[in-house]
């Protein structure tokens, strides 16, 4: 009979690999159990968001990320991250034009212009404005920059 042999130290290393890989699998599943997600009609595509953690109620402000250059929701923020800041808030996850779920306007650019106006759809769709927390003079500024 023959066998693989290997170093302590392979075998060890193979082991992490493998653990990491069950922990980070769990991480990814624990996330998915509390997300909603949907496509908003905008000009023409569907943007592709995400809602982690408690439903939007309009009492909480939620935390909006948005990825940057040519990442998506997955690549940008780690399922461990989207849970750490869905503990105490809503998150709502945004996928600009031509990225992930979402599709491109191949007859238009992107501009900074049209990814303002599509998380404002989004935002608008979800029912979340900013100007619904103008009341609170001090929390006035960060809700806007939160939910804007």
């Amino acid at each position: 009979m023959t066998g693989v042999h290997c170093s302590r130290r392979e075998a060890l290393c193979g082991a992490m690999i493998v653990t990491t890989t069950l922990i980070a699998s769990e991480g990814v599943k624990a996330a998915e159990r509390g997300r909603q997600s949907g496509l908003v009609p905008l000009d023409g595509i569907g943007v592709y968001y995400e809602i982690h953690g408690s439903p939007l109620d309009g009492r909480t402000v939620p935390l909006v990320l948005l990825h940057g250059g040519a990442l998506t929701i997955e690549a940008a923020f780690s399922p461990g991250l989207i849970a750490r800041f869905a503990r105490t808030r809503p998150v709502i996850a945004i996928e600009q034009q031509g990225h992930g779920h979402t599709p491109d306007r191949p007859e238009r650019p992107i501009t900074v212009e049209q990814l303002v106006r599509d998380t404002a759809g989004v935002l608008s769709h979800l029912r979340v404005h900013p100007r619904s927390h103008a009341d609170r003079p001090r929390r006035r500024t960060s809700s806007m920059m939160e939910a804007a």
